[in-house]
């Protein structure tokens, strides 16, 4: 307010003269850069479904607002708004120059935050703990919470209710946003469970749109459904951008419907990164026109999705059951299994645009109906280093049929594809367009309908190879393969992602290895190679499986003991040789594979006491290998 009342004088001032002009603009300087004290403090205030808004202000704990609009609404600018625990519902209308937005909550302020999961006393904060629900009623245009042109924090709450129940004029207007619509600023979202909400025609769960960019984080978007009354709608049943960005992080995206695209997430004209989210058991349910069941992109904005698990999403009729783009796209380090697609299509869908998709570091198995990897009517695709197995259908499919003004180019380098229903690869071409494409330092193996299918010409690189990838274990999902494999250090580095799908750097031995993985070569580090029994020795794993379990052995006995190995791939031990006799030991860690490390126990070498931390493992008597004998010294 101080600011302002200088910015008016020094407008009026203006028309004085440049005296004037100077006296006040070092003034307004110095006003803007004077103590904070002189601008409003942040306050926080209170919710409770026990509470009271008549003259109250929200700002005592003891003494809350009882509803959160009302809160909300006596807040100023930076704000923060705490509600308790409870059910929260009610409509406010916010006139706009497009329309009336009508929700259970409506923000367009910038509070800091509006934070859901207080206990009724607000001493604690625990979400799960202190469910915080707002419902919105069961009326068109009413949305649980619409954000306009915020900044604000939402964090804590489920959110639902919205039905999109609609009225005679659907046939005219579309009821685009269910429980959310952030339209424009730059809003987190984050700990929320939005569910069982609707919309008629875009975000059944979270509608974005009007340039506004979002941080949708850490939230479950469940059992929404977008829909319309004719096909052409029904778009993003969990979450639709359109003409916008946003980061989507850390999601469990699961049960959403759309009558036409996008069941779990559709992205329009939008720069997106969809990272390490869960995706899954969404559905189009269109037979005709139903595309992108898990995700569904379209436009010229770049979409990057990346360290997602993409399972179980289905389509009745053709398209990308698991993702699809109709745009560019960096498709990397995903798990996309058992998905669905009816008749054409597949796990993965690329197609009709000519802008450049790369797919790299992915996991495609156990998906059922079409190809697992379908580039349709591209223009530049680059598929490399993923493994592709045990699908039903082709393992990757290229297939162009318009005339197109320059020559469809793909490359398909440093893949598994194996053991898949019907080819390793095939490529068609129609329509008077060619296909360009390179094939080569791929492990094509053991596909029902053989390597290498309906191709104008065989494969233009001669570093192909058929052979058992010898993955770990495919029944239970773990894609990595084993030390030794025919496709250990077979592919090429040449245009090769420098990281696997773990994170792991490129590569790790003589050559890249073929597939979404390199294999792990681990290494077993002691901290001394001899000790007097008794003694304790600690052990270092690095390089191991990540986030797995390690089998020790010691002389061949395995022992009861298993050690824990982290996320790095790390881990460390100790072993106790108390009840221990002299001789050698090579202590071996399995998972897949293993390192091997060794010590000796001789009564003359020093006593080696504890170091480090970690599990214990006593190193049980019977087992040495050698023991020390001397023998007194002949002369002759």
């Amino acid at each position: 307010m101080h600011t302002y009342r200088l910015t008016r004088l020094f407008v009026v001032l203006s028309a004085g003269g440049l005296l004037a002009i100077a006296l006040m603009w070092g003034l307004f300087a110095s006003s803007t850069q004077a103590d904070s004290s002189l601008m409003p403090a942040a306050v926080i205030r209170y919710v409770s479904s026990l509470g009271n808004d008549a003259g109250n202000d929200c700002t005592n704990s003891q003494t809350p607002c009882r509803t959160v609009q009302y809160a909300v609404t006596t807040a100023q600018a930076g704000d923060e708004v705490r509600v308790a625990r409870g059910t929260y519902s009610g409509t406010m209308t916010a006139p706009s120059s497009t329309g009336v937005y009508s929700a259970t909550v409506v923000l367009t302020k910038n509070l800091s935050a509006l934070l859901g999961g207080y206990s009724l006393d607000f001493s604690t904060r625990d979400p799960q703990a202190n469910e915080t629900i707002l419902s919105a009623s069961d009326a068109p245009r009413k949305f649980v919470v619409f954000m306009g042109d915020v900044n604000t924090l939402v964090d804590g709450f489920t959110m639902t209710g919205a039905t999109g129940a609609c009225p005679t004029d659907c046939v005219i207007f579309q009821y685009s946003g269910g429980a959310m619509w952030i339209r424009g600023g730059a809003p987190t979202i984050s700990h929320n469970r939005i569910e069982n909400n609707r919309a008629y025609y875009n975000g059944g769960g979270i509608y974005v749109s009007r340039s506004a960019s979002p941080t949708i984080a850490q939230n479950v978007i469940a059992s929404n459904i977008a829909s319309f009354h004719e096909d052409g709608g029904g778009i993003g049943g969990g979450i639709s951008v359109l003409s916008s960005s946003a980061i989507i992080s850390g999601n469990v995206i699961l049960s959403n419907k759309a009558d036409v695209r996008g069941g779990g997430v559709d992205v329009e004209n939008s720069i997106v990164s969809l990272t390490a989210n869960t995706i899954g058991h969404n559905q189009v349910i269109s037979p005709t026109n139903g595309r992108g069941a898990g995700v569904h992109t379209s436009g010229e904005m770049l979409v990057t999705i990346s360290h997602n698990d993409v399972f179980s999403n289905s389509l009745p009729g053709g398209g990308g059951s698991g993702l699809e783009f109709n745009g560019p796209a960096v498709v990397d380090s995903n798990y996309i299994h058992h998905n669905r697609v009816a008749t054409w299509g597949g796990a993965v869908l690329i197609g009709n645009h000519e802008q450049p998709v790369t797919v790299t570091n992915n996991v495609v198995a156990d998906n059922v109906g079409g190809s697992a990897i379908w580039a349709s009517n591209y223009g530049d695709v680059s598929i490399i280093n993923n493994s592709v197995a045990r699908n039903t259908g082709d393992g990757i499919l290229l297939y162009v049929q318009w005339t197109r003004p320059a020559t469809a180019s793909a490359r398909v380098i440093n893949n598994i594809l194996a053991s898949n229903g019907e080819c390793g690869l095939g490529a068609y071409a129609g329509g008077g367009t060619g296909l360009n494409f390179t094939v080569d330092f791929n492990d094509v193996w053991s596909n029902n309908k053989g390597a290498f299918c309906s191709l104008a010409n065989p494969p233009s690189g001669s570093h192909n190879i058929n052979a058992d990838p010898q993955f770990v274990n495919p029944t239970q999902g773990d894609y990595h393969i084993r030390f030794g494999s025919p496709a250990m250090d077979a592919g090429t580095n040449v245009g090769a992602p420098t990281y696997d799908k773990d994170g792991v750097a490129r590569p790790r031995g003589r050559g890249v290895d073929m597939g979404a993985y390199e294999v792990m070569q681990p290494h077993l580090a002691i901290n001394y190679s001899n000790g007097s029994p008794g003694s304790y020795f600690t052990l270092t794993g690095t390089d191991f499986p990540p986030s797995s379990t390690g089998t020790v052995s010691i002389n061949g006995h395995v022992m009861t003991e298993t050690i824990p190995v982290d996320a790095a791939g790390g881990f460390v031990f100790r072993l106790n040789t108390t009840e221990a006799d002299e001789g050698r030991y090579f202590v071996t860690v399995s998972v897949n594979p293993s390192a091997t490390s060794s010590f000796t126990l001789n009564v003359a070498d020093p006593l080696r006491p504890p170091e480090g931390s970690g599990p214990v493992v006593a190193v049980p008597a019977g087992i040495a290998y050698t023991k020390f004998v001397y023998l007194p010294s002949v002369r002759r």
